[in-house]
């Protein structure tokens, strides 16, 4: 896969009411303020506070390539990748120095879409968006439609086991930390005023049905699924000792990387993403947490696997 693409968001504001232009310059003075006094962890709450006083009116379209996604000016979580100009540059870098060969992405925890869109229609391929929240499932709809994708959207919780009915929490100015209500988390219930059930799934049946209709040579799967990661990998346990590339995140605020011992346990390696090196010891990955408040990005493989190979030869620049 070329590596030659940038990862810049390109954001352009849409509506010309003199609200909408009231709001932006807010946001966008805001961004200037708070990374001139080098104060980035502000941001998203100061976003908040000024989409609380503006409304939902105001819309920002994101851009990277032909992938466009439009968002409320009022949801921070989004404008301020935006303002960062990349989302997960890791991953994106990671996925560019992939090859070309078929791929099955599973995006665990898929929010709005993002690497469900870049998956299908800047590296090809074949993906499946999985999302718990009923309103962000619906925003991935169109999403999709409006990009003219084709990938599939399942709205559904990543888990041990598939059939089961359980509540997930969300809310409007926190739905990236949306959880089940059966794990801990990561943002505090105060911030999630809302509540549905939803039904489980589990990757190893995602695959199970993608596999049985198509042939790929490579499986990808992402899981952001905010405290359920341990749950959805042991409904992954089949795809991940068949030599699956799994992408899943470690909180700083678990300083035993709890996710990250269970893989082990499993007997896979493990790899930081930032600039994909080998991780040894649970020391290597408390080491590379240094901020508790943040999420990191950590790849897990089957090290008796073809793709163990791939990814040691990107690890060693070979």
């Amino acid at each position: 896969m070329s590596s030659s693409g940038s990862h810049m968001i390109q954001t352009t504001r849409l509506g010309g009411s003199l609200r909408t232009a009231a709001h932006f310059a807010a946001v966008r003075m805001a961004n200037a303020v708070i990374r001139g006094m080098g104060l980035r962890p502000l941001l998203n709450p100061a976003l908040s506070l000024i989409g609380a006083c503006f409304g939902n009116e105001g819309k920002l379209l994101l851009r990277v390539d032909d992938v466009t996604l439009e968002i409320p000016l009022s949801d921070a979580y989004w404008v301020a990748a935006g303002m960062d100009g990349s989302y997960e540059a890791e991953i994106f870098r990671f996925a560019e120095g992939l090859d070309d060969r078929p791929t099955l992405f599973i995006d665990g925890g898929a929010n709005i879409g993002w690497w469900s869109l870049l998956a299908e229609k800047r590296w090809g391929w074949t993906s499946v968006a999985i999302e718990a929240s009923s309103a962000l499932a619906a925003r991935i709809e169109q999403s999709r439609s409006s990009n003219g994708a084709s990938f599939t959207i399942l709205h559904n919780a990543l888990w041990r086991s598939s059939g089961e009915r359980l509540t997930f929490r969300t809310g409007r100015q926190a739905h990236a930390g949306g959880h089940l209500g059966s794990v801990a988390g990561f943002v505090g219930n105060w911030r999630l005023e809302a509540s549905e059930e939803v039904s489980t799934v589990t990757v190893d049946s995602i695959v199970s049905n993608s596999t049985s209709q198509k042939r790929f040579e490579r499986i990808v799967i992402k899981l952001d699924v905010e405290g359920a990661e341990r749950e959805a990998i042991e409904g992954a346990q089949n795809a991940v000792a068949h030599g699956a590339l799994l992408i899943y995140e470690d909180h700083g605020s678990d300083r035993a990387s709890s996710v990250t011992a269970a893989l082990f346990d499993m007997g896979l390696s493990i790899y930081g993403l930032e600039r994909v090196r080998r991780m040894h010891t649970l020391d290597d990955v408390v080491r590379t947490k240094a901020n508790r408040r943040q999420g990191y990005n950590f790849l897990a493989v089957n090290p008796r696997c073809a793709g163990a190979t791939e990814i040691n030869q990107i690890a060693t620049g070979r």
